[in-house]
């Protein structure tokens, strides 16, 4: 979006001023380290940011903050009762005139974002607020596993769930689909018994299907999140190509398997092809999320069905 910005263009981002800080931090942290990126040393001169009590607003501008522009905003926070916490020139009494805070950690956590140990305070602040990229797009993952335990006493395990409870939902549901995998499969096995040869053979194929199919599932809509603008249209778009793909693949299979050379064909194919998703997959997408959204699905279908389209 700052690429494409006209001279005097801004970007503009609101957010609640969450406690403990979360949403604020990460998208400061993303703005600086797209500037730094950039080749733009300092960063300061292009960030500008009001607060209110119960919000803060980000402008990220394409060119220097001016002298007449710094001091509109200035005007405007005075007028509008606004403090100021970004702004060149700006010192610590502006950034309180009107909205308190109880303390001046809030503000020792931006200034920290601009100085060159930031990389630093990232890895000791208690709530994940690297900024967001195509390869880790969950915005709103905030939680770090080191220092859960850590908010919970602090905060009280009440407090938990309103800090982001993501992961501990995919635990639960790993757990609830353990127990039924237990109780519909294992369970019933044991009373029927295991009868037949290569026991260890047979689970360990099964296992590595399932697991490799939901680890490419997993990557592509995650990469896919971005490309169609919704997790929803991602998920529904992968798994239903998948499906039908697959299910293609294992119909045509049978004739297949009865000839050695072919299957280690197949092997080779179904790696290189991975290994094509791993290095190509972010550079296709970036080159076509231009494009109109049928092109893209149709790009989706392509992509998940080029193995089987190729073989």
């Amino acid at each position: 979006m700052w690429q494409r910005l006209n001279p005097g263009g801004v970007i503009c981002f609101t957010a609640w001023m969450d406690y403990p800080v979360r949403n604020p931090l990460k998208i400061l942290a993303t703005i600086v380290e797209v500037l730094q990126q950039r080749g733009i040393d300092d960063p300061a001169k292009y960030i500008a940011a009001i607060r209110s009590w119960g919000t803060i607003s980000f402008v990220l501008t394409k060119n220097a903050l001016s002298a007449s522009e710094i001091n509109n905003i200035r005007g405007f926070c005075d007028s509008m009762l606004f403090d100021p916490t970004l702004l060149p020139g700006l010192t610590q009494q502006e950034r309180t005139t009107y909205n308190q805070f109880q303390d001046q950690l809030f503000f020792s956590y931006v200034d920290s974002i601009f100085s060159p140990g930031r990389n630093l305070f990232y890895k000791d602040y208690d709530f994940n607020i690297r900024p967001a990229t195509d390869n880790k797009p969950y915005f709103s993952q905030f939680i770090k596993w080191g220092h859960f335990f850590r908010l919970a006493d602090f905060f009280g395990n009440r407090s938990i769930p309103f800090f982001g409870t993501g992961y501990l939902l995919v635990i639960v549901t790993f757990l609830q689909v353990l127990l039924a995998s237990i109780i519909l499969i294992v369970l019933p096995l044991i009373k029927i018994g295991f009868k037949g040869k290569g026991k260890a053979g047979i689970l360990f194929y099964f296992a590595g299907i399932g697991l490799g199919y939901m680890f490419v599932e997993m990557v592509l809509i995650q990469h896919f999140i971005l490309y169609l603008g919704n997790p929803v249209y991602a998920a529904s778009a992968v798994i239903t190509s998948l499906l039908v793909f697959s299910s293609v693949g294992s119909f045509y299979s049978g004739s297949i398997a009865r000839n050695k050379k072919w299957m280690n064909r197949v092997w080779i194919f179904t790696i290189l092809v991975l290994v094509m998703y791993a290095f190509g997959l972010s550079f296709l997408l970036q080159q076509t999320v231009h494009w109109s959204p049928w092109l893209r699905w149709l790009t989706v279908l392509a992509v998940i069905g080029v193995s089987f389209l190729l073989f």
